[in-house]
């Protein structure tokens, strides 16, 4: 199995495209956002299942987070971007008013 997204979901959240980790047909991406000083970065292996989130403000880490077995990303309406687990939690990413990341099990 592997991580189900749509690529354009991801860039209308990232305003970038993602840089390739190795050869793309791997399908490992690292996604950037920034803002006000503070950086959100996203290590998406799709065929892994695994993606690695980190938030930082200038040279200081706030958030370091691997999760496993991750199903699918989406967005919402409100413009976040969802993380869905095999384990029942979502990971909702923020970027507005300030990035975020809040982890919830359902």
């Amino acid at each position: 199995m592997f991580i189900k997204y749509q690529p354009d979901e991801l860039f209308a959240f990232f305003e970038t495209e993602p840089v390739y980790i190795g050869d793309e047909a791997a399908e490992e991406m690292l996604y950037v956002y920034e803002d006000n000083g503070f950086k959100l970065t996203v290590l998406i292996a799709v065929y892994e299942k695994s993606i690695d989130i980190g938030i930082s403000y200038g040279e200081y880490t706030v958030l370091r987070q691997k999760f496993q077995n991750v199903s699918e990303i989406s967005r919402n309406s409100m413009n976040d971007l969802i993380i869905s687990t095999d384990h029942h939690a979502e990971i909702h990413l923020k970027k507005e008013k300030q990035i975020g990341v809040v982890v919830m099990n359902i």
